[in-house]
């Protein structure tokens, strides 16, 4: 989806520039939600 490594993303999640939600030791995301953030922050043009 987003062609990012794992640990890239939980980085990204971790500074909170992607939403996801850490329960544990594991982070859990939304994919609709993601793609809702990329939108507002990039337009519709995402995807």
């Amino acid at each position: 989806m987003l062609q990012l490594s794992t640990k890239r993303i939980y980085d990204l999640a971790q500074r909170r520039q992607i939403p996801g939600l850490k329960i544990g030791k594991y982070w859990r995301f939304n994919e609709e939600k993601i793609f809702k953030y990329l939108e507002s922050r990039y337009g519709n043009g995402y995807q």
